[in-house]
């Protein structure tokens, strides 16, 4: 007859990109089912905001993910502006598209490196960092500095 055990996985694990906890179902020596922690991860986002104004969530905003700050910045702004009726010009428009374009291959290469390293390919990984700081980065970073800077 199988043994079957539960072995809790996570919060904090090398293999895991953010905190996740799951409860692993063995049996024998095989993990037959996963039953994932639902709310673990939560943060506290929504009482954060409570005491803040819509100015001061931008801030916020940009800090729910490292990886896609201009999204999670970009499409809190644009709530904003169709809350309070604003029309945008179609400069801000493009300048949005392309920030989320960078943003999606940035993200694309990061977790193609990450599956790379996790397969043992780790030569992969290390040429997608070279991707990330190359001609494309450093234009894309003096973009970012002209835009921070009004221009």
């Amino acid at each position: 007859m199988a043994h079957r055990s539960v072995i809790p996985f996570g919060p904090q694990h090398p293999v895991l990109p953010e905190p996740l906890h799951l409860d692993l179902v063995i049996e024998d020596d095989r993990v037959i089912e996963a039953i994932p922690q639902i709310g673990f991860v939560h943060r506290g986002l929504e009482k954060l905001t409570e005491k803040r104004d819509m100015h001061q969530f931008g801030y916020i905003a940009e800090r729910i993910c490292g990886i896609c700050a201009v999204g999670h910045s970009c499409g809190y702004a644009s709530a904003c502006e169709r809350m309070l009726g604003i029309e945008v010009p179609g400069r801000v428009q493009y300048i949005r598209t392309i920030l989320h374009e960078l943003s999606r291959i940035h993200s694309h290469l990061l977790w193609l490196g990450l599956l790379a390293g996790a397969f043992g390919l780790g030569g992969a990984s290390l040429r997608r960092c070279s991707i990330g700081h190359g001609p494309c980065a450093s234009r894309y970073s003096r973009f970012l500095r002209a835009l921070a800077a009004g221009a």
